[in-house]
């Protein structure tokens, strides 16, 4: 009797340590399933964040076209140069002006245009800047003025003064090429608002006074 209850005993004993095994398996299979599972989560959000960095330093180092159907807000409108002939010569055919030297009324068959036909040069400035060194913004657009008034290129053209006429919208320059040094042109420019310098009155010197003889 007592080795059977004893038996009954064990039989329990190993019941519950098999109970207790079968528990303790299937927690572990599910704690490595977990572990698994969110190993390959964590490898799929890894690729995902890769390759979205790949994909913005590519945009980045990708150069933003512009819609050419939009207008450039900051491009300012290119001014443009008036043509000057570059083998125009003085016209000496005029009126006398005064002792200082001879107004120049230039004929229709010349290429040069006439008084009458002046028109302001343009500008890029959007208000006057009276600058007279050379390289700012200021001087190249009375420099290309002058061009315009004589005819002559700003390759040949010489500069012999540029300076104020009396006020701050007037300026009065002295400009010749190699071949009429001794007889310049004087040329008087006024300033247009938002228009650039206009050529007012070119005199032609009978001498130079800025040469030295």
């Amino acid at each position: 009797m007592r080795s059977y209850r004893y038996e009954e005993r064990r039989k329990k004993r190993i019941n519950i340590i098999y109970n207790i095994a079968i528990v303790i398996v299937m927690v572990l299979i599910a704690f490595f399933a977990l572990q698994i599972f969110n190993q390959d989560d964590s490898e799929l959000v890894n690729e995902s964040e890769t390759t979205e960095d790949e994909e913005n330093e590519q945009d980045d180092q990708d150069p933003t076209v512009p819609d050419p159907a939009l207008p450039d807000e900051q491009e300012e409108p290119p001014v443009q140069d008036p043509v000057v002939p570059e083998d125009s010569q003085p016209d000496n055919d005029g009126i006398f002006d005064d002792e200082e030297g001879i107004e120049v009324d230039v004929d229709e068959g010349s290429s040069r245009p006439s008084a009458d036909e002046w028109e302001p040069i343009g500008t890029t400035q959007s208000e006057l800047r009276l600058e007279f060194g050379e390289g700012t913004t200021n001087r190249q657009e009375m420099d290309r003025a002058l061009s315009y008034a004589s005819g002559l290129s700003l390759e040949e053209m010489t500069v012999w003064r540029i300076e104020n006429a009396g006020d701050q919208r007037s300026v009065r320059g002295v400009v010749s090429n190699y071949e009429n040094s001794e007889t310049p042109y004087e040329i008087f420019l006024e300033w247009q608002d938002g228009e650039g310098w206009l050529p007012v009155q070119l005199n032609q010197l009978d001498h130079n006074p800025y040469t030295r003889n």
